[in-house]
């Protein structure tokens, strides 16, 4: 639900999202929300401000 009403407030930003589940070594679930892939360092960096602005938490993660 969290992870949900995330991904709809970054939408509201003109951002797409995904929502990505992992289980905890303690059997939980756990939500990531992404956003990307971008062209390069600079476009993520823009969108992670973007996200620091609306007083959301990112990193940016290169893919390899």
């Amino acid at each position: 639900a969290d992870a949900e009403r995330l991904s709809e407030r970054l939408a509201q930003l003109g951002l797409s999202t995904s929502i990505q589940t992992a289980t905890l070594p303690n059997g939980k679930t756990a939500y990531r929300v992404r956003t990307g892939g971008y062209a390069n360092r600079s476009e993520a960096e823009q969108v992670r401000a973007l996200l620091k602005r609306h007083g959301q938490d990112g990193m940016t993660i290169p893919i390899k």
